[in-house]
């Protein structure tokens, strides 16, 4: 999907109540519209490629969201923000990498938030489940879908990771 810069997002059908929302791994904006548009408010999505940053600010402005959203070509180790200052967090990563953020993920959420963590192959979903774990991260929900999983997390407490 990446240089794909056309793509238009239907309008929700409910909103969310959720203050805010960072989004790791741009891809072109897939993911983001639709969160600004269900009412999370701040919408943060970052990427290490460039490219994907401009094709999701494009897709940002094509879907009349560009005011709620920040699009930051950064990692999340190097995002500058406040501790417990989203409310989601979406992170479309390699398995290795979403080990290597559990604990950033942790810092960034708040302690009634949701993670959602996804493009993590089938054979790797037990390892993954097993490191969110030891984080003290609570399985609330998984979806697989052919060779992929998306696992859905409620914040640790207290928080002494």
């Amino acid at each position: 999907m990446v240089g794909s810069s056309d793509l238009k997002i239907p309008e929700p059908t409910k909103t969310l109540s959720a203050p805010s929302c960072i989004i790791r791994d741009a891809s072109a904006g897939v993911a983001t519209p639709p969160a600004a548009k269900l009412g999370t408010g701040k919408v943060v999505s970052i990427d290490v490629d460039a490219i994907a940053v401009r094709v999701a600010r494009d897709n940002a402005v094509i879907n009349k969201v560009n005011d709620q959203m920040e699009v930051q070509c950064t990692s999340v180790e190097k995002l500058h923000c406040k501790e417990d200052e989203y409310s989601i967090i979406v992170a479309n990563l390699y398995a290795n990498l979403l080990e290597n953020l559990a604990s950033s993920f942790h810092t960034l959420l708040s302690s009634k938030g949701t993670l959602i963590i996804s493009g993590i192959l089938l054979e790797q979903a037990t390892q993954i489940k097993r490191t969110f774990k030891s984080y003290g991260w609570f399985l609330k929900h998984e979806k697989s879908l052919e060779d992929w999983v998306c696992l859905l997390y409620t914040s640790p407490s207290p928080r002494d990771s």
